[in-house]
């Protein structure tokens, strides 16, 4: 059976609400929150961060406190996102890895602002918000199913059936209006805003994202299993461009042009043009940091949208996909010497 006829026959097991099963409670937003406040990656947002210091103040202890976390949280790894969770969804349950982290989770549950109102409170009451959000969301996530175009897609990553899985999907709460989400591990993980008063679409947007990248883990495939070139290739660190090797670098641009471009069907050259406008008045706003990813994407988009279409095949379009990375690279390399 081919893959085509693989993807055919999982048609009518393309429910989303059965594929993804949602995951929250009190102790998973609280080690959300603590893991987020200690920026113990370059990856982590600053929003958490920042509404913390807003509303709590930072002081040497916690600064102590964030150091100590930050050594214990680095011995791990993103991959164990996912059993960290599952962890907090099971009371912090002893573990003989993950209890060097408690301490820090602890301390600053307990952590008191001004009027005397300890970040558990805080946490207590966002809960009822994001189980809320949760109801809203499956409605939504019902009008947008995405799993036939992540199907589709399977074959160019040697993914077949990873759609037919089910993966938990952990929500917690942004103090802001920050929706960001992450796909770490064998669990995706989205943020529901308080800031923001209609935000169900935005988190349905960034869990399908993450599901994107769940499903079908283009990385992988690019650092390892294209061949010898574009391993090498893909492999590569530059830092000035992103934090981590051209293949995840890549996977990010192939998702955005998937989730973002091809399903939801944004614009994106407004999207860059809004991030590049921001960074000229000297603001900021997430993702600054990110934009070539942006850009990058906008060079998948065609070569994704021509293999939906059935104009390009597996093959024809993963010579695309290395050849788009190669060419963008070589600007992004010629621009930086300018």
């Amino acid at each position: 059976m081919d893959d085509k006829e693989l993807n055919e026959q999982n048609k009518e097991k393309l429910d989303p609400l059965e594929h993804i099963r949602f995951r929250t409670n009190y102790d998973v937003c609280l080690f959300n929150f603590v893991d987020k406040l200690t920026l113990w990656s370059p990856f982590v947002s600053p929003e958490v961060r920042k509404h913390f210091t807003d509303n709590y103040g930072l002081t040497d202890e916690d600064l102590k406190t964030v150091e100590q976390y930050q050594k214990a949280r680095r011995s791990l790894s993103w991959e164990e996102t996912a059993e960290l969770l599952n962890w907090a969804y099971e009371g912090f349950a002893e573990n003989d890895r993950y209890q060097q982290l408690l301490p820090a989770i602890k301390y600053f549950e307990g952590r008191k602002n001004a009027e005397g109102k300890t970040l558990g409170e805080e946490v207590e009451s966002a809960m009822s918000v994001v189980k809320q959000r949760e109801s809203e969301v499956r409605i939504e996530l019902a009008k947008h199913n995405a799993l036939p175009v992540l199907a589709q897609a399977e074959p160019l990553f040697n993914r077949v059936g990873a759609h037919d899985r089910e993966v938990t999907c952990y929500l917690f709460f942004a103090p802001t209006y920050s929706v960001q989400g992450g796909a770490n591990g064998d669990a995706i993980t989205v943020e529901v805003p308080l800031g923001d008063k209609d935000p169900v679409k935005r988190i349905v947007r960034t869990i399908v994202h993450e599901d994107a990248h769940w499903v079908l883990r283009p990385g992988n495939f690019l650092k390892g299993k294209m061949g010898d070139e574009p391993g090498r290739f893909y492999q590569q660190l530059i830092k000035d461009l992103y934090d981590d090797k051209l293949g995840d670098f890549f996977e990010e641009a192939i998702v955005y042009a998937v989730a973002n471009g091809v399903i939801f069907k944004e614009n994106l050259q407004e999207r860059i043009d809004y991030i590049e406008g921001v960074k000229a008045r000297g603001e900021y706003v997430h993702g600054i940091r990110y934009v070539n990813l942006w850009r990058a994407a906008l060079k998948m988009q065609p070569v994704m949208e021509d293999y939906f279409s059935g104009r390009t095949n597996v093959e024809e379009t993963r010579q695309r996909i290395f050849q788009t990375s190669k060419d963008f690279i070589d600007r992004y390399l010629s621009q930086e010497k300018s």
